[in-house]
């Protein structure tokens, strides 16, 4: 059966098929209480909405069947063309896509779309919050003090140096933009080269190398993607500024392990903020506990509990008024950049 065209929708509702991940925990929770209150705030499209909620893939056929919507996290890929036919688009419960990769079970013709922004707040004060650690050595004195060792550290305003955020976009584009609030200079990478209004200099990718000297700090937060692999190795390291430091929100793979360990503890790098995944469903290097002048922040901070939840169903609201309009979606991703 062929997906339904947007003038399908005049005659009935957009039926969307939402469901949850228990595991994950109430943060992520889509419930009805939480949905209906943010529908309200979009009364002409939630009028054409129609959802039903599940958890876990349970009844996953039953209800995914009818479905024009998919709004989940994790579901059986490599079948979904057969057991939702009527499937126009997914949306995601995140900003990231990485554990669907690569998109080769996507279905012919059906679009995919993340949660980017619904961090946005949250994500600009934790990667502000980690930018001043840094300039403030607080990974060094994290480290002084496990070894038992007194050592006093002098550092100056962070106002007038230089952030390099590489990824801007609804993360990096928030970190830019509370960075410049506490008067640091921002340049940033992103493929496009299109202006940010919170990145005073914009470069390609393959300037990197080149504008890494620059920078006091750099801040990634690029998705995990086929070409973002591994994307700051020894060669990278090497182009840091001596006693440079390094916040990374970024998913892992993109930053070698251990050619950032290096650059610690050969001074290269004066300090680093990590956010780590959960050691127990990613491959993690011990060296993450035990390398001098690193700081880990375990995979949460960005997720206000209270906020959240609303965030992501703003997004598909968005998403579904564009969709309802016969436009693109805002968060749609492109599947030959991965993101």
């Amino acid at each position: 059966m062929a997906a339904p065209s947007p003038a399908a929708f005049a005659s009935r509702p957009m039926r969307v098929y939402i469901d949850n991940v228990r595991a994950l925990g109430d943060a992520f929770d889509i419930t009805p209480a939480v949905f209906e209150k943010v529908a309200a705030r979009f009364p002409e499209t939630a009028r054409r909405v129609e959802a039903v909620i599940g958890y876990d893939n349970e009844d996953f056929a039953a209800r995914a069947r009818e479905a024009d919507v998919l709004f989940a996290w994790e579901f059986p890929r490599p079948e979904l063309a057969r057991l939702a036919p009527r499937l126009r688009w997914i949306q995601l419960m995140g900003a990231g896509l990485d554990h669907l990769l690569p998109l080769t079970w996507l279905p012919a013709g059906v679009r995919l779309a993340t949660a980017a922004g619904a961090h946005h707040d949250k994500a600009g004060e934790v990667l502000l919050a980690a930018v001043l650690m840094l300039n403030n050595s607080i990974p060094f004195f994290a480290t002084a003090q496990r070894a038992g060792r007194w050592a006093p550290r002098f550092s100056g305003q962070v106002r007038g140096k230089t952030v390099l955020i590489v990824g801007v976009g609804a993360t990096g584009g928030a970190c830019a933009q509370a960075c410049k609030a506490m008067g640091l200079r921002t340049i940033g990478v992103r493929p496009s080269r299109r202006p940010h209004p919170g990145i005073d200099e914009m470069y390609g990718v393959d300037e990197l190398r080149r504008v890494l000297p620059q920078a006091d700090f750099v801040v990634v937060a690029v998705p995990l993607t086929s070409r973002n692999r591994n994307l700051f190795g020894p060669a990278e390291f090497a182009c840091f500024k001596p006693g440079a430091g390094l916040v990374s929100i970024a998913r892992h793979d993109v930053i070698d392990a251990a050619a950032m360990f290096d650059a610690l503890e050969s001074g290269r790098l004066s300090g680093a903020v990590y956010d780590l995944e959960n050691p127990d469903q990613v491959p993690c290097d011990p060296r993450m506990f035990t390398t001098r002048n690193l700081l880990i922040l375990p995979h949460c901070l960005t997720n206000d509990p209270a906020t959240f939840r609303e965030n992501v169903i703003e997004v598909f609201f968005r998403n579904a008024a564009a969709d309802l309009a016969g436009q693109a979606l805002p968060t749609q991703v492109d599947p030959g950049r991965e993101y």
